[in-house]
């Protein structure tokens, strides 16, 4: 992964530390201040299956067309919560309440197991022009079976709460301003968490006076800083995730297809819109598809209504390929695991690697908190992140771009997301765009090879 302090584009974030430390204590909402909180709420979340993760999707996407009506749902007690306001018509409920389609078989999506090693895998020449359903579905998965949601009615909405989200970190003149670096809804509590450095009684009235005092909370931590955006060697085609790219030496991630031709997916801070991508060989290709703005941070791509994290696609030129292998292990490693399946979407107790040209592969992370708003080191901010974290080493600048991805019981990897940033306080936190939103968002699909 590259650095990702971003000015043209360095790969990976990283957070520095506060000026001043302060003990860190629960302070109950009042009438007039926002609550304190000192404990992650989701910290010991279980991981939620496949079934549970796509019904949660088909619950995000129904807020999503009535947003003033329904709240964000979330997983609880194995079952997934709809939510929706006090006031919400009646289309809104009806649909709300309908029941999901979901897989009755749990697939081999995976672990953050880096002991698993991967079959030996020979590089070989790749048709640099593919069909893209190579790249459609990994799944294996046919049968459905419906489940209807528990639902309850909630103060605000989905609306209300991303509101909240996307703005509070621009605010330039909320005393303490520069001590927030994140925001995400806290959806079982319905409320948007904060998390700061600082806290004081005028920047919880603050709050309060702005957004009411129980639709936000903060989250103080101490030690924590705002991150930055962030070897493997240079590859040649068909090129392996994992490894360098020149743009502003960041991280290859996954291979990608579109319309027949073969493309590598990487972060948007790596790159700019249009520009030639190089690796040791000479240019690799152009980007043709890029979410982020290098002064600004995430932007909404093509027109579409809502953020899709840091992303880049990059199309290969003429007689070059990507393909469906990552690098793994250590950073000098010449180990390969392939590609035969991916996550969607993620959520708060997923377990995943990260790969990167500095650092190489690192596992052990998990996922706290999905569709979050950080605030980089540079200014700039990344939005509809995951939040991962892990003890011990991070990873480096230089890293960003790389892929994070799960390792299946055969050795073989399901992709999850590429990297944007990363930052230390206490553990490491890791902030990365889902693959699944990469789909979403982007022309194409990731490339990937399915099993025999």
């Amino acid at each position: 992964m590259a650095r990702i302090s971003l000015a043209v584009a360095t790969a990976s974030a990283v957070l520095s530390s506060p000026a001043t430390a302060a003990v860190a204590v629960d302070l109950p909402v009042t009438a007039t201040a926002v609550a304190v909180i000192t404990q992650d709420p989701h910290e010991n979340d279980a991981p939620m299956t496949h079934a549970q993760r796509m019904a949660l999707a088909a619950a995000s996407d129904r807020a999503a067309v009535y947003p003033a009506d329904l709240s964000v749902p979330y997983v609880a007690g194995g079952k997934v919560v709809a939510t929706a306001t006090a006031t919400a018509s009646s289309d809104a409920l009806r649909v709300g309440r309908e029941p999901y389609n979901v897989p009755t078989t749990e697939p081999d999506l995976g672990s953050d197991d880096g002991s698993i090693v991967s079959p030996p895998v020979e590089k070989e020449p790749v048709e640099p022009n593919p069909v893209e359903d190579s790249g459609a579905t990994a799944s294996s998965v046919q049968a459905t079976t419906a489940i209807s949601p528990n639902f309850t009615t909630v103060k605000y909405s989905a609306a209300q709460l991303e509101a909240v989200r996307d703005e509070v970190l621009t605010l330039t003149d909320l005393p303490g301003a520069a001590s927030l670096v994140s925001a995400y809804v806290d959806a079982s509590n319905n409320r948007v968490l904060v998390e700061t450095s600082a806290v004081s009684t005028e920047l919880r009235q603050a709050l309060a006076a702005r957004y009411g005092s129980d639709r936000v909370a903060l989250y103080h931590q101490p030690d924590l800083v705002r991150p930055e955006t962030q070897e493997r060697g240079w590859d040649e085609s068909p090129f392996a995730g994992g490894s360098e790219i020149k743009s502003d030496t960041c991280t290859k991630g996954f291979g990608w297809v579109h319309q027949g031709k073969s493309y590598i997916l990487t972060a948007g801070h790596c790159t700019s819109m249009n520009a030639v991508i190089s690796s040791n060989a000479g240019s690799v290709g152009k980007v043709t598809a890029d979410n982020w703005n290098n002064s600004k941070g995430s932007v909404k791509w093509n027109g579409q209504s809502y953020y899709s994290g840091d992303l880049a696609i990059i199309k290969m030129e003429a007689g070059k390929a990507s393909t469906t292998l990552i690098y793994r292990g250590g950073p000098n490693s010449n180990s390969y695991g392939t590609v035969t399946d991916k996550w969607g979407p993620s959520g708060p107790g997923d377990r995943h690697c990260v790969g990167g040209r500095i650092t190489g592969e690192m596992c052990g992370f998990k996922v706290v908190a999905s569709n979050v708003t950080v605030k980089y080191n540079d200014g700039t901010t990344l939005k509809a992140a995951n939040k991962s974290l892990r003890n011990g080493k991070c990873t480096s600048r230089g890293d960003s771009g790389g892929p994070v991805y799960t390792i299946r019981s055969d050795g073989s990897i399901a992709a999850k997301g590429i990297h944007s940033g990363s930052g230390r306080s206490g553990s490491c936190r890791e902030y990365f765009t889902d693959t699944y939103l990469a789909e979403k968002a982007l022309p194409g699909v990731l490339r990937v090879k399915a099993p025999k």
